[in-house]
C-alpha cells in the first residue's frame, strides 16, 4: 500500500535529516502548515507541493500519487492519449 502523503514526506524528510522548522525557513511555508501536511491534516497546492520537493531534491511522484484521468493512458514519454477498448 502506497504511504499517504504525511507519510511520504515524513519519509523524506527523515531520509534528508530535516526538520519542519528547516524545511519552513527553505520554502517558506509557515510550520504549522508543514506540521498538518506530515500528520494528513491537509495536503498542499501544487505551488507548496513544487516548493516542498525542491528543498527535499525530489519529484512530486515522490511525495504524491495522481491518478490518471478516466479514459486516458500515459504513454512512455508521459504524453496522454485516449485509452482505446476493444469492441466485444
Amino acid at each position: 500500500m502506497k504511504p499517504t502523503f504525511g507519510e511520504a514526506l515524513r519519509i523524506m524528510m527523515s531520509r534528508r535529516g530535516m526538520r519542519v522548522k528547516q524545511l519552513s525557513q527553505e520554502t517558506g511555508i509557515q510550520p504549522t502548515t508543514l506540521y498538518n501536511y506530515t500528520s494528513d491534516q491537509s495536503q498542499p497546492g501544487l505551488y507548496n507541493l513544487l516548493q516542498i520537493c525542491r528543498a527535499l531534491d525530489c519529484a512530486p511522484q515522490e511525495l504524491a500519487d495522481f491518478p490518471h484521468e478516466k479514459g486516458k493512458e500515459t504513454k512512455d514519454d508521459g504524453e496522454e492519449r485516449e485509452a482505446h477498448t476493444a469492441a466485444q
